[in-house]
């Protein structure tokens, strides 16, 4: 036989709340093994190839999106308009003088379309320059690529290197 419990206050309270209201919940979808989590990352500059000596292959952990350059009407003025995706580059040597850069474009790989154009390896870029010197060091720095998720390279450790050009 149990014995109630005599505290000498009051054995009472008042409760307030909100009633539990029974909603379905959706199951978590779990990540498959082979499918990135969110990208948050800039794109990463995994290695510089240097092909000639006026053309670097590049390499990123990720495809990147290169800028395009707007349409001009037809009855806007003949001026060139520069090349947007080249002001993403920079290229100097130890001594601090440019290398100009003069077109920047996506890798071709060997296979091709539906319509016989080539495939292009949007994880690769090849930059076309100015000459480079033999057996030189030169910094670049890539600052405004941006990857498939808008992501973009701010020219830090994850967007510059150095390379040195072949004797």
């Amino acid at each position: 036989m149990s014995k109630p419990i005599v505290s000498g206050t009051s054995d009472t309270a008042v409760f307030t709340g909100v009633p539990c209201v029974d909603e379905p919940v959706e199951p978590v979808q779990p990540v498959e093994p082979n499918e990135p989590a969110d990208d948050v990352e800039a794109p990463k500059l995994e290695s510089v190839e240097v092909v000639s000596l006026t053309e670097l292959k590049l390499k990123f952990d990720e495809e990147v999106i290169l800028p395009v350059k707007e349409d001009v009407a037809a009855e806007a003025p003949v001026a060139e308009e520069p090349d947007p995706a080249l002001e993403l580059f920079s290229i100097l040597n130890l001594d601090q003088n440019p290398i100009v850069i003069l077109e920047v474009s996506y890798v071709e790989t060997e296979a091709l379309d539906t319509e016989n154009n080539p495939v292009l390896d949007k994880t690769q870029l090849r930059l076309v320059t100015e000459p480079h010197m033999q057996d030189k060091e030169y910094f670049l720095k890539i600052t405004g690529l941006t990857d498939g998720k808008g992501n973009v390279t701010i020219g830090d450790f994850k967007s510059s290197t150095n390379y040195k050009t072949p004797a």
